[in-house]
């Protein structure tokens, strides 16, 4: 096995003369970085989108939107405008595959929920992925375009130069079994949390929430149902050493 830098950091040597700002998140953090400092008002308006955020969709900060519907006995919870596509996503993913839909439980006109009872509501990494897209997105409007928007588990790219990023081991993360190279896009890894053949994925495409609700299902359901309805590249590798890659993905695995 070799040894490389582990996934979601460009390599060490071009690391050293980048700027990160780091904010936290529930769970853990996301960090930019960039080749310049970012001005202090968009530091600014970046943590404020977070709080936002995490206002909405914290399951551990007291009185979030989604910490009182899982305290109430039913009510009407209004989400902010933007939370339309994390919901949507929820909705598309349940069709690709064939779940029930989270939205039987709620009545959802746009990005109000209204609630008969108490709901526990958990957008997990995938809405960890939305605030990475909308960070991402929040920098294109202030003029940024050449930066790294990065959580514990992958990140999404901005930019024209090609970023190589390490595969890391699914049990050792000093460890990595491949490499990738994305351009403006996002990679984000998914470790195995129960009992099957998966043991690891691995996900590219053009969002980061795309990128981390994929890898999620791509446990229990099928790439070729998948593809369906998203466009990504993919690698899932198996407990007993074996793995899937998908022809488009941008990289390889290292093979003995």
């Amino acid at each position: 096995m070799t040894h490389l830098q582990s996934v979601g950091t460009p390599a060490d040597s071009a690391r050293e003369a980048l700027c990160r700002f780091t904010f936290p998140v529930d769970g853990g953090s996301i960090s930019i970085e960039t080749a310049e400092p970012l001005p202090a008002r968009i530091t600014a308006e970046v943590a404020d989108l977070a709080r936002r955020h995490q206002h909405s969709f914290s399951r551990s900060e007291p009185e979030s939107l989604v910490d009182t519907m899982a305290r109430r006995h039913g009510g009407t919870f209004h989400f902010p405008t933007e939370s339309h596509r994390l919901f949507g996503l929820f909705d598309a993913v349940a069709a690709a595959t064939g779940a029930p839909s989270w939205v039987f439980e709620v009545d959802r006109s746009g990005t109000t929920l209204s609630t008969s009872g108490a709901l526990t509501v958990d957008v997990g990494a995938t809405g960890t992925g939305h605030l990475v897209d909308l960070v991402t997105e929040l920098l294109h409007r202030r003029g940024a375009d050449d930066f790294v928007v990065g959580t514990a588990d992958g990140l999404r790219h901005s930019g024209c130069v090609p970023l190589p990023i390490a595969l890391r081991h699914p049990g050792d993360p000093t460890l990595a079994v491949g490499v990738a190279t994305v351009t403006d896009q996002a990679l984000c890894t998914t470790a195995a949390t129960s009992d099957g053949p998966v043991s690891a994925t691995w996900v590219v495409a053009a969002e980061a929430a795309t990128a981390n609700a994929l890898g999620a299902k791509l446990f229990s359901t099928t790439p070729a149902r998948l593809a369906k309805y998203f466009r990504f590249s993919y690698i899932r590798l198996f407990h007993d050493g074996h793995a899937e890659i998908s022809r488009t993905f941008p990289g390889a695995l290292f093979t003995k």
